[in-house]
């Protein structure tokens, strides 16, 4: 029987950021997350229940930023929440989790 699609995608999110799937994380309130990574602790989505403006903004700004030679990137800044969010493929943020050494300073993180 082959895995569900959610599944799936836990599976090759750890491979790629070199984490490990946490299993049953979506049954069990003892269990965070569904990969984590030395740094990161990642919760995947898939299907549905992800909002088609969000899949539409990030597939113009791809497009946008192909015919440029860019990479794409969305951020998206929820009304009344004090952080932004950031929308990038998994291929970069693994470029990111492996190339960039983070600092942390009083304003966050940093690369240097």
């Amino acid at each position: 029987m082959t895995d569900p699609a959610w599944k799936k995608l836990e599976r090759k999110v750890a491979k790629n950021l070199h984490g490990r799937r946490i299993p049953c994380s979506g049954v069990s309130s003892d269990f965070k997350g569904d990969v984590e990574t030395d740094r990161y602790l990642i919760d995947c989505k898939h299907g549905k229940q992800i909002p088609k403006t969000i899949i539409n903004w990030f597939e113009k700004i791809k497009k946008d930023a192909e015919k440029v030679g860019k990479e794409p990137a969305l951020v998206l800044k929820p009304k009344g929440k004090h952080y932004e969010l950031v929308v990038i493929s998994l291929q970069n943020f693994k470029k990111l989790v492996e190339g960039d050494k983070l600092y942390e300073t009083e304003s966050g993180y940093e690369t240097k």
